[in-house]
């Protein structure tokens, strides 16, 4: 399954990237405090770089939200695509095998609904060959009648095959869904990268300028 669907590991890294964002907003509230952010100035390390911070902040928090979402959106389409494929597959399944009973000696039946071989494993493959499945059946009476004599009506087979073509409509939506999925989490990493690069510099001044004063470097976290 090609889902970036949350594993344990992602779900780590999730988490990990929320306490991160919670402390660094602990970190440039209580930075702000006028104890705090006077002696931070005696380094320059005061208004001017606690607000590119918060700003950072804001963009990545902007950013994490909109992944999240999208992660949301796509999981969901994943979830609903597995479900109809699994369905789509099987019913396929048992009508193909009715097939081989019926048409195990007719030749032409057999390369019509693509009878021999193996059935293919990936989504393109399989969904292709139900594909010629479902329209070379439909497309022969005679085809559909000997179906009946198992009572696969022509109504069964024709949502079954309708079930392929929205597979298929799924499976696109589902692609387009990954890309914006992968792309909203490259943007939200870079900007991250830059929050960890101003939290390093400002957590190297911060301990400078408060050195004498543990009890202030607590309120920030450091």
């Amino acid at each position: 399954m090609e889902e970036i669907k949350e594993t344990k590991k992602t779900q780590s890294k999730a988490e990990s990237t929320e306490s991160f964002l919670s402390d660094v907003n602990i970190m440039i509230k209580n930075a702000k405090l006028p104890e705090i952010e006077a002696e931070l100035d005696k380094l320059n390390a005061g208004g001017e770089l606690i607000n590119t911070g918060s700003n950072l902040l804001t963009e990545v928090l902007s950013l994490q939200a909109l992944q999240q979402r999208l992660l949301g959106k796509y999981n969901t389409s994943a979830e609903r695509f597995k479900a109809l494929k699994d369905k789509a597959l099987d019913t396929y399944k048992d009508y193909y095998r009715i097939a081989k009973l019926l048409f195990e000696n007719d030749k032409t039946r057999i390369n019509a609904l693509h009878l021999e071989g193996k059935r293919e494993s990936s989504v393109q493959g399989f969904s292709k060959q139900a594909e010629q499945f479902y329209q070379n059946a439909l497309s022969n009476p005679e085809t559909l009648g000997q179906f009946m004599t198992y009572n696969i009506t022509e109504e069964m087979l024709k949502n079954s095959y309708e079930e392929f073509k929205f597979l298929a409509d799924l499976n696109a939506a589902k692609r387009s869904e990954k890309v914006e999925a992968s792309n909203s989490t490259k943007k939200r990493d870079e900007k991250l990268i830059e929050l960890r690069e101003w939290v390093s510099k400002f957590k190297t001044l911060a301990k400078i300028a408060l050195k004498d004063k543990e009890y202030l470097l607590d309120k920030l976290n450091i």
